[in-house]
Formats: structure tokens, C-alpha cells, sequence
């Protein structure tokens, strides 16, 4: 993930844990992805395969008429893939130049610095025939693009890493008034769904900026961190849909022993097909912001296909069809599925119309941020997350293999991580703020 507003220890505590890590795993990645095999065309598109993708597009259920708007990185807009996308970027950044107060960044960029936001838009709406081939989930979504996350190698000690902003001469550090910004500018355009795959401290201006959106029907999705420090981020605000990342075989992300352990779903993020800084070649790469975009691009496609069902619906049927079920032995812990991995083909298979128009991820208790009265909630115990999980309304897995995934971890997990899956650690991939400085 990004670690966008974090402070300089927070970042150099990061990595020198991921240093670590890349020590112990004894496969981590410099770089932002790997270059897939160049023998298998459909290397790091288990994402679509497996989760009833080409189904639904063949069903008329392509994302047509839902805006999505992403936060990240600036972008290639010109990259392969997204020529045919209804893409519309902010005509400018969110961070000033740091030379020039006042003046703001490009939204576009050819350099490696676009890779990761450019990768979350094909994901979304990605072609899939040219340069990388990511086949979007939502092809016809309309993607709303915002530029709030910038490098200055210049300034950081660990070049490319640390992510910056200037704003007015100042570096942004403290009130992310930008972020705030970007997210009250999403839902004035309209956005049904943002998603957030960097890494944000929960400040008041963002807490306002998300309890503005959730009151107004915007689902929020949000990754939580690839490392963690501490928590009190992004994603540990009330009602935001957390995804965790997994593998095509059903392991989890378990990139340290700090990692995070309240996911609300679990989503495809681990070996993604991503795009390269050529701009042309494949790439894998992963981390929750993959799992991020897919999630809110399964989201869009619901919402397409059942365009008069609300936000928190929407967020209903996502929980309710999700597979859950205890980890496999020798996995990781019940915790750390949340209600399960995400089933597009159960999401589909029933109108959400019919579940209360109450957001399930929506906590009660005392100390929940944004409180449950700021967003305008009432308790309604069929709407819990509870109810929602173990609500027996579809087994229906992933394409039709979750089931399988799930019962099939046990035995991959020691060989994903020592046969060459390890996961790789990626720049771009790493979640900073006071939940999860990286």
C-alpha cells in the first residue's frame, strides 16, 4: 500500500521490517510487481477465472451506469487497455509542487510513480485484450480518477518509498485536508463506490470526509494493511467494507506477525496481474489494494445488475454471500476471515433489494468512529454482521471452487510461501497512517 500522510519514523520503522521480512521469506520484490511467466497467457487472471467473471459480463452485468472513483497514485491514462474505458481523471493532483506552492501536481504520469494507481484502474475496467491484458471486472464502469498520492524522491531517505504532499509550502502531515477533499469531490460526482488502496491516518478531517459519504449511500471499500505498526487507520473506521487478500488457493496475506486481524471480507490479491513500468508487459503483483479494487469492482457489477439497490443493500449482499467457514489446519485464524471470501456469483444470484437497507458493518459500540449516530444508523439486529454471516442464503463459492479453496489451504500454504509464492512485497502495496504506518 501507499503510505500516504505518514510521518518519517512511522516509514523507516516500516522498512526496516520489511527488510526483515524480505531476509526471512527470502523472496521479496524491490520493485512494485514481477513479470509474469511469459508462457501462460492467463498467469495472475485467477481473479477472473475463478470468481464468475465472464459469467456475469455474459449475463449483461459489466459495471454500466456505476461510478467508481479511486484515489491513488497519479495515472497512465494512456496505458493499454484503458483506451475504451469511460475513465474521467481530475483535471489536476491534490499535492502542490514543492518548488511551486500553490501550483499542482500532474493527475498523469508515464513514470513508475502511475504504476500502481494505473494497475487499479485496469483492474477495474481494464480491456483485457492489449498491453498488460487485466481484465477489468467492471469493464463498463464509469472509473472517477483522483490523483492525492506523490513521490519526491529528492526528500525521502529511502527514495521511492515514502509518500509525500505539499500543500501551500507546507508538507502535508498532520489533517490530510486533501484526502478529505478528494473523497467530498468523489461523492459531489457522483461516485456509488470509492475505493481506497492506500494507507491514511484516520484523522478528523477524513472521519468527517467518510461519515459525509456513508450518509449519503457511497460505499467506502478500503485494504487493510499488507504490515501493520498500529491500528486506528482508514480501514478501522465504522462502516467502511475491509478487505483482506488472498491467494488462488486460499491463503491469506500473512506478511509479518503484526498483521491485521479484523477483516470484513476476503478478496483475490495475492499473484494479480498487474502492469509493468514498460507500460506493455504483464506484472504480478500483490497486497490488499488488489483485493481492494476487485472487491469494489464486484460491487459496481452488483450494482449494475440490481441498479435500484442501495448502498448498505449492496454491502448486505456482499457479507451475506460471502463463504465462510473455519480456516483450514494450519491456517491462520478464524478472525482473520471476516465473513469470508467474497462470491460474486451468490451476490448475483439474488436481488439485494430484499435486505434491509441498513449497513451491517456499522458498529454500535461505545468508541466506534464515526459513531454509529453520525451516520444516521439504527440498530436493527437483523442487519448485524452476524445475522449477515451465517445467513444460510448461498453456498455458492467463487466460480464454484471456494469450498475447495478453503479445504485445499491447509496442505499449499508452507509450499505458497517457500516454492517460490511467497508474497512479495511491493512498494506501492504498503499501508502507512496510525493504523498500519508502513
Amino acid at each position: 500500500m501507499v503510505a500516504a500522510g505518514s510521518g518519517s519514523a512511522p516509514v523507516l520503522r516500516g522498512w526496516l521490517r520489511a527488510v526483515a521480512l524480505c531476509l526471512a521469506v527470502a523472496a521479496c520484490s524491490a520493485g512494485q510487481t514481477m513479470p509474469a511467466a511469459a508462457d501462460d497467457s492467463r498467469a495472475g487472471l485467477w481473479y477472473f477465472d475463478d470468481f464468475g467473471v465472464a459469467d456475469a459480463h455474459r449475463d449483461g452485468h459489466r459495471g454500466q451506469g456505476i461510478r467508481v472513483a479511486v484515489l491513488d497514485s497519479p495515472i497512465n491514462a494512456d496505458a493499454p487497455g484503458l483506451g475504451g474505458a469511460d475513465l474521467r481523471v481530475h483535471p489536476e493532483g491534490y499535492c502542490d509542487e514543492p518548488d511551486s506552492p500553490g501550483t499542482r501536481m500532474s493527475a498523469v504520469s508515464t513514470s513508475s510513480v502511475a504504476q500502481h494507481g494505473t494497475t487499479m484502474a485496469l483492474l477495474l475496467a481494464g480491456d483485457g485484450t492489449v498491453g498488460a491484458g487485466i481484465a477489468g471486472v467492471a469493464p463498463e464502469a464509469t472509473v472517477l480518477y483522483y490523483p492525492v498520492s506523490y513521490r519526491y524522491p529528492d526528500l525521502t531517505a529511502w527514495g521511492e518509498d515514502d509518500i509525500l504532499c505539499y500543500r501551500d509550502g507546507t508538507l502535508e502531515t498532520e489533517n490530510l485536508a486533501y484526502i478529505a477533499e478528494a473523497l467530498d469531490q468523489a461523492v459531489a460526482d457522483g461516485a456509488r463506490i470509492i475505493s481506497i488502496s492506500l494507507a491514511l491516518y484516520s484523522t478528523p478531517e477524513v472521519i468527517a470526509a467518510v461519515t459525509r459519504a456513508e450518509r449519503a449511500g457511497v460505499i467506502v471499500v478500503a485494504g487493510l494493511g499488507n504490515e501493520i505498526n498500529e491500528a486506528a487507520g482508514l480501514e478501522s473506521l465504522n462502516g467502511v467494507v475491509v478487505v483482506q487478500a488472498m491467494n488462488s488457493v486460499g491463503a491469506l496475506q500473512e506478511s509479518n506477525p503484526y498483521a491485521d486481524e479484523s477483516p470484513d471480507v476476503v478478496g483475490p490479491g495475492l499473484d494479480v496481474r498487474g502492469i509493468d513500468s514498460d507500460w506493455t508487459s504483464p506484472a504480478l503483483g500483490s497486497g490488499t489494494s488488489n483485493a481492494t479494487a476487485i472487491v469494489s469492482g464486484f460491487l459496481a457489477v452488483l450494482a449494475s445488475a440490481y441498479p435500484e439497490a442501495t448502498g448498505s443493500q449492496l454491502i448486505q449482499s456482499l457479507v451475506r454471500h460471502a463463504t465462510p467457514g473455519d480456516p483450514p489446519s494450519g491456517a491462520v485464524s478464524a478472525d482473520r476471515w471476516g465473513h469470508g471470501v467474497v462470491s460474486l456469483t451468490g451476490m448475483l444470484s439474488e436481488d439485494p433489494g430484499r435486505y434491509p437497507e441498513v449497513n451491517p458493518l456499522i458498529s454500535f459500540a461505545e468508541g466506534a468512529r464515526p459513531s454509529a449516530a453520525q451516520l444516521g444508523a439504527a440498530a436493527d439486529s437483523s442487519a448485524t454482521p452476524e445475522a449477515a454471516a451465517f445467513t444460510p442464503e448461498t453456498t455458492d463459492s467463487p466460480g464454484g471452487t471456494a469450498g475447495l479453496i478453503l479445504a485445499a489451504a491447509a496442505g499449499v500454504v508452507a509450499a505458497a510461501l517457500v516454492g517460490g509464492a511467497a508474497y512479495i512485497l511491493i512498494r506501492y502495496r504498503r499501508r502507512g497512517g496510525t493504523r498500519g504506518a508502513q
